[in-house]
């Protein structure tokens, strides 16, 4: 107090002033996050009460379009509209994304190759191609997929465990099965699609 030169009196009435205008911003502050909260609160009901509805309407006008449509002798495994289109929350579409798996695993490229084989048909494909690390978190989402699945219950599984140490700082241990009565047909020499990932 003693580096003020006004009386004690008159600095406790503006310190108490001060504090009281502090706190009269604070409860406002807290009256208006209160109000908006209320409102985004509001706003999210609406928005999901409007978007179920369209959905419905949608699925209304799809089905009387459908039944409106003749048939067709073959059917198609997916609308073209949707193939094109991509899934929520990607920027590619569904058949950018099987094209670029089917290139990385049954063609054996890798997924720079699978890369330069996209931008050479970039012309044609609705979307750019995907950079080479996209296609490995594809790649790595599948897998992490099928490690995820349930593995068929058996008492008769063979397994054969492996491991690599040429991925740079990572190691990857890989664990196969497969059944007795699967290895019997195959002729004891099996192949990669006879095998499971456990």
């Amino acid at each position: 107090m003693n580096a003020f030169k006004s009386p004690a009196s008159r600095l406790a009435n503006l310190f108490q002033r001060s504090r009281d205008a502090w706190k009269a911003k604070a409860l406002e502050r807290q009256q208006r996050l209160r109000a908006a909260e209320v409102k985004i609160r509001d706003l999210e009901h609406s928005r999901a009460q409007w978007k179920a509805r369209a959905l419905k309407a949608e699925r209304a006008r799809t089905g009387a379009e459908e039944a409106a449509a003749p048939a067709d002798d073959e059917p198609a495994d997916e609308p073209p509209h949707l193939a094109l289109s991509p899934p929520v929350g990607h920027h590619y579409s569904v058949m950018v994304m099987q094209l670029t798996m089917r290139l990385y695993l049954h063609a054996g490229l890798g997924s720079r190759g699978v890369a330069r084989v996209l931008n050479l048909f970039g012309a044609s494909l609705p979307v750019a191609a995907p950079a080479h690390t996209t296609v490995l978190n594809w790649v790595y989402r599948c897998g992490l997929a099928i490690l995820n699945r349930q593995p068929q219950w058996r008492t008769d599984w063979i397994y054969v465990a492996d491991h690599t140490i040429a991925l740079g700082a990572s190691k990857c241990l890989v664990i196969l099965g497969i059944p007795v009565s699967a290895l019997a047909q195959s002729g004891y020499s099996p192949c990669h699609g006879g095998a499971a990932l456990t």
